[in-house]
């Protein structure tokens, strides 16, 4: 407030510096312009110099619990790792492909002074602790709590998001016998989604499959088997669909080929009697 006469009332410097007309009382919350009242003080300060004035902020309940807590954050594949820059309502997501598990944890200076807990437990490694492995098999909300060991800190709460993208799959046809000397039609595949490319393994050319690795579909060929037992082979197929950013879930099925039966012939000579 500017007073009639002289300007501001805080334009000495040596008045605060001497605590005169500043009386602070604990627990009493005080609000002042006391800036001028410093830079006031320092009467002979050369061009170029500087002065360094230490201050001490002693904070209130609430807002030293605020302060704790934006400290406080959730790590995760993706993350900043940092609170936001601004006090707005956050809530993380993390992104996963369908089967595989995302470390989610929670980070801090403080973190030892609270006792977490997660919440729902489907799809996460465990419910307790500063860090949980979350692979749910669809989207699903969770939210982590920190209770405070002592009644120095405020309880925390996080709640996040764990999104799932569906990986492609590929459906195979059945397992299968053949004998030897058959031929084995080519084979198509199916994804969900649709659309969908496709690569395959040969675990075993001797059923007369001579690739050991191709893409699209298995080609046909002639089944052949020089043992005299069954031998098989697992085709393993992997789908990938352009622009889902996860890995295809890879399926299998066999073929196995039957030998031909051998045929044995006997040939039966004539008797003849032994001539005296």
């Amino acid at each position: 407030m500017e007073s009639r006469y002289g300007g501001f009332s805080n334009r000495d410097g040596y008045l605060l510096w001497a605590g005169i007309g500043f009386v602070q009382t604990v627990g009493v919350p005080q609000f002042a312009d006391e800036a001028i009242y410093l830079a006031n003080h320092v009467t002979a300060l050369a061009p170029g110099a500087t002065q360094t004035f230490k201050f001490v902020v002693i904070l209130d309940d609430l807002a030293a619990a605020n302060a704790v807590s934006g400290t406080t954050v959730l790590t995760y594949p993706g993350s900043s790792g940092v609170a936001p820059s601004a006090c707005i309502s956050t809530t993380d997501t993390v992104k996963i492909c369908q089967g595989v598990g995302a470390p989610v944890s929670v980070t801090g200076p403080n973190i030892a002074s609270y006792n977490w807990s997660w919440s729902p437990a489907t799809g996460l490694s465990g419910t307790t602790g500063t860090s949980v492995t979350a692979s749910p098999a669809t989207t699903t909300s969770y939210t982590v709590t920190g209770t405070p060991i002592n009644a120095c800190f405020a309880t925390i709460t996080f709640p996040f998001i764990v999104k799932v993208t569906p990986s492609p799959t590929v459906t195979t046809p059945a397992n299968f016998t053949v004998c030897a000397g058959s031929v084995v039609p080519a084979t198509a595949f199916t994804s969900i989604p649709v659309g969908a490319t496709y690569a395959w393994t040969n675990s075993n050319t001797a059923v007369g499959l001579a690739p050991v690795s191709g893409t699209g579909n298995v080609p046909s060929f002639t089944a052949t088997n020089a043992t005299t037992l069954p031998i098989t082979t697992t085709i393993t197929v992997t789908p990938t669909v352009a622009g889902n950013p996860c890995p295809g879930l890879p399926h299998s099925y066999t073929i196995t080929v039957n030998p031909l039966p051998i045929v044995t012939l006997w040939q039966t000579l004539p008797f003849v009697p032994e001539q005296l």
